[in-house]
């Protein structure tokens, strides 16, 4: 976690994952969240509510609440995830 909800006030939190090759993000929607996907390094298949995204490293991908999205690595890449409002930390 690279930002909490509680650092933020609840208005975002910042996660980094290292994504790997057979990584698969399932189709999948947040109800109340956008969230925001920026590529460190490496390089990604974006679905957004039915648009095809191939992100490499410096671009950014914005998923607005209720859009059904998904994705998949090409390449081992680094990626910060961030949510907003927070997300719910587990």
């Amino acid at each position: 976690m690279k930002v909490s909800a509680a650092d933020s006030c609840g208005s975002l939190s910042v996660t980094e994952d290292n994504l790997t090759t057979e990584f698969v993000l399932p189709a999948h929607k947040h109800a109340e969240n956008a969230e925001t996907f920026y590529i460190v390094n490496g390089e990604v298949e974006f679905i957004v509510g039915g648009e095809i995204i191939i992100a490499t490293e410096g671009d950014t991908v914005q998923v607005p609440p209720e859009t059904p999205h998904t994705a998949r690595c090409f390449k081992s890449t680094k990626i910060l995830i961030l949510f907003q409002p927070e997300r719910l930390e587990n």
